[in-house]
């Protein structure tokens, strides 16, 4: 196949798409070529750039990462066009990639992963070091000292970490300004020290030769995951039963966006999973009540993220809940309000945690106290409700006898003692949802 200009203008599916390609050629980075493929990295609308390559068959077959449903892509027509004009600016294929046959059996994620991680290891270790020493400095002069002047000094680094591709450690600043700024000083020291720590441990880890990291610590980053990742580190499951008790929708100031998350049951023992949707703030009338789910969801292919317990899967099957679906959940609740004391303390001292921790733990009754409602355990220890005053009323309603668990989100009071949100009660025979 002779490549040429001319060739790759009979591959454009569209003018417009060609045009893009062409004002794209001279941006891309990463740029690999070997073992009849071209490979790259391209600035788009995300916050991280595409990653495209194209396999030099004939006709060549592009993939890329971006949402668009052309083949060739402007991205895939830009990595043509860019070879073709300065076909210096292609590296060779990195030892890491093996031989030939090695590398065209590797899935598109592994072979960007393995080509652009020195280049964008090195710039997230320099991002993280300025980071770092920044934060240092606030800790020997103290949070005192961090007047509305230190504060952008210290959120103009958030610039920096995106451009090393570390959206991770740029929303925790972001989240640690908003919390400080807005009085909630100790939970705002709570991030920033969860950010050091973890900051500091990632900045060694990049330190070492190969710069590869624990897949935690990438996800803390803020590492975005493909289904071919996860298969490949042996993250997923097969034929998984999942039942869904609450859904969620939480505004996220600092990122300024919408989370979605539903937080659903394993019932072949695996636990509390989540799933978690993305949305920017003006999508809110997108966010509708219907997208809870309220059958079984039978689950060919179950992916598992590396952090906080998340899930996600391409197809599924509908199966009306049955009461040994209710069953299977309640083997699964935590037995005590000890046994959920030490699973929160066990949560809340983990700096990978979900924050604020969900738990499913059986209780005894409902009970009023000169606070307000709580729940009691067999032993008589009670955990504290907060919540919406409707549906702690409806609680007080209900014919409590009919479940045995309850599915609550912890938080603390000003005393410092957990208090729990209702999401839903599970019985043997029902399931009550409090999230809607």
């Amino acid at each position: 196949m002779l490549l040429t200009e001319a060739y790759v203008e009979t591959l454009a599916p569209t003018a417009r798409a060609l045009e893009g390609g062409r004002a794209l050629a001279d941006t891309l980075e990463g740029l690999y070529a070997g073992a009849g493929q071209l490979s790259g990295l391209c600035p788009g609308s995300a916050s991280r750039p595409y990653a495209v390559t194209v396999e030099l068959n004939e006709p060549p077959r592009c993939k890329c990462t971006c949402p668009s449903r052309q083949s060739p892509c402007k991205h895939a027509i830009g990595l043509l066009l860019s070879y073709i004009r300065d076909p210096g600016r292609f590296a060779p294929l990195p030892e890491t990639f093996g031989d030939t046959a090695t590398y065209q059996q590797m899935t598109f994620s592994e072979m960007q992963n393995a080509a652009v991680a020195p280049k964008w290891r090195d710039a997230q270790r320099r991002a993280l070091e300025r980071c770092i020493s920044t934060l240092s400095d606030l800790w020997a002069r103290g949070l005192s000292s961090l007047d509305a002047k230190a504060l952008q000094t210290l959120l103009a680094e958030g610039k920096a970490l995106t451009e090393a591709r570390l959206p991770g450690i740029r929303e925790r600043l972001d989240e640690f300004a908003l919390l400080y700024s807005t009085g909630a000083v100790d939970d705002a020291l709570t991030v920033l020290t969860n950010l050091y720590a973890l900051g500091r441990r990632a900045l060694e880890e990049l330190g070492r030769p190969g710069g590869h990291l624990d897949p935690m610590l990438d996800s803390f980053l803020g590492r975005a995951w493909t289904l071919s990742d996860l298969e490949s580190l042996g993250r997923f499951s097969v034929d998984a039963r999942l039942l869904q008790l609450s859904f969620m929708v939480s505004e996220n100031a600092a990122a300024r966006r919408l989370e979605e998350t539903g937080v659903w049951i394993d019932l072949d023992g695996g636990g509390l999973v989540f799933t978690t949707a993305l949305r920017p703030l003006a999508a809110t009338r997108f966010t509708h009540e219907s997208d809870s789910f309220h059958d079984v969801a039978l689950v060919p292919k179950l992916f598992r993220y590396p952090l906080h317990d998340r899930v996600r899967w391409k197809g599924f099957s509908a199966a009306s809940i049955e009461q040994a679906h209710l069953r299977d959940a309640l083997a699964q609740a935590l037995p005590d309000f000890e046994a959920l004391d030490a699973y929160v303390r066990e949560r809340l001292s983990d700096p990978f945690g979900w924050t604020p921790p969900v738990a499913l733990t059986r209780f005894s009754r409902v009970c009023r106290t000169q606070d307000g409602l709580a729940l009691a355990d067999g032993a008589g220890r009670q955990l504290a409700l907060s919540g919406q005053a409707r549906v702690l009323d409806l609680m007080e309603l209900l014919d409590m006898s009919a479940f045995e668990a309850c599915l609550v989100r912890i938080g603390l009071s000003a005393l410092g003692t957990y208090t729990a949100q209702p999401l839903c009660l599970l019985g043997a025979r029902s399931l009550f949802r409090l999230d809607s």
